[in-house]
């Protein structure tokens, strides 16, 4: 695949990309390590597109924290209200 019109948008959407930013394998750690060295009129577009996908996961992840807390604050309330109380044991 020719990656040299690539734009950091491209880069970000393109699965291989976001596996070796988020999960790299030695498979596309190899790859894209060389495909840079090769390349290195993109590295500014690389670090761009490296740096969204970065800030997407951070923020996804900070998304996760507070749904998860929000869930976990709700769940605890409820058995609060539905706890049996000694008047109706």
């Amino acid at each position: 695949m020719d990656f040299s019109n690539y734009s950091a948008r491209d880069f970000v959407l393109n699965e291989s990309f976001q596996k070796w930013i988020l999960e790299p394998d030695e498979k596309t750690r190899a790859f894209w390590e060389e495909w840079t060295i090769a390349n290195p009129d993109k590295s500014e577009t690389i670090e761009e597109a490296r740096t969204i996908i970065q800030s997407i996961k951070s923020t996804l992840e900070k998304n996760i924290k507070c749904d998860r807390d929000e869930i976990w604050g709700r769940l605890m309330k409820d058995i609060e209200v539905k706890k049996p109380t000694s008047k109706s044991l």
